[in-house]
């Protein structure tokens, strides 16, 4: 059996017009690598069903049951179609910057023939994408349970009956449940961050400190409500003085805040002390 990928437009035909369809020929192909590609093919061969364009993702797998015949839609006679059948969703879809990132890809077709519609992957490489969709899928859903019920509230049993693998292959991913939540943290921080913004962009746009407070606020409702009883920390530094109207914009800001400088060592001893007391607190 080999493996391969197809892209395709969703606009044009996407996922679920594939599960709608059956099976149905894959036509259009104009290129003359990606036809050869295609007539490559054998029957049962299984080929990721790609969403180009503005999704960029993986989505779904789809099995070969037709070997190629000429295309219907071409007059030339020169290129040919194969029949596909979809089998199942990705439990979670891989992304092409999530492929970007994975060295264990960097050699993927998707990456060095972006342009090429009809392409081979390699074992491993269909290993290792599965594989980013399961755990993807686990970090959903964990989530998930931390938003309702807490951290301690989920087993990796729990999990991987809603996700729909065995629990050994949860500890495949992640050997702990700390090697879990380390990951959770480390995911949701970056999201975190990404919805806050660049610095600079927040500065050049004019957003004064108080909307920044309160779009972190939503950030934390979102994801646990219980934390807004937590003891919070508001840190101030030079960029977020860096304005004319800086006065004005913090004489209304609704919490402490404590001004930091890492050149003067401005705030500093402040900021320990607190921490130590939070900490001690706790």
């Amino acid at each position: 059996m080999k493996y391969w990928l197809l892209k395709s437009e969703p606009d044009a035909w996407s996922w679920n017009n594939q599960v709608k369809e059956g099976a149905s020929m894959w036509d259009g192909v104009r290129n003359y690598q990606a036809r050869n590609n295609l007539k490559e093919m054998k029957k049962n061969d299984l080929c990721f069903f790609y969403h180009s364009v503005t999704e960029r993702s993986i989505v779904g797998i789809v099995k070969v049951v037709k070997e190629f015949y000429p295309d219907p839609t071409d007059k030339t006679g020169r290129f040919v179609v194969v029949d596909v059948k979809a089998t199942r969703k990705l439990k979670n879809p891989v992304s092409l910057d999530q492929i970007k990132e994975n060295s264990r890809l960097q050699d993927i077709a998707l990456v060095k023939q972006s342009r090429l519609s009809v392409m081979p992957i390699t074992k491993s490489e269909w290993k290792e994408i599965l594989k980013i969709s399961k755990k993807e899928a686990l970090l959903k859903a964990s989530e998930n349970k931390v938003r309702l019920g807490g951290y301690s509230n989920f087993s990796f049993r729990e999990l991987a009956c809603e996700v729909g693998i065995k629990s050994a292959s949860v500890h495949y991913h992640f050997a702990t449940k700390a090697d879990l939540g380390a990951e959770l943290a480390h995911q949701y921080t970056n999201s975190f961050l990404a919805a806050l913004g660049e610095p600079s962009e927040l500065k050049a746009s004019g957003k004064n400190p108080i909307d920044v407070y309160n779009q972190l606020m939503d950030e934390l409702v979102g994801f646990n409500k219980d934390l807004l009883d937590k003891d919070r920390l508001i840190v101030r530094t030079k960029i977020d003085t860096a304005s004319e109207d800086v006065d004005e914009r913090w004489s209304s800001f609704p919490e402490e805040f404590i001004d930091i400088s890492s050149v003067s060592n401005q705030g500093l001893n402040t900021l320990k002390d607190k921490l130590v007391s939070f900490l001690s607190a706790s």
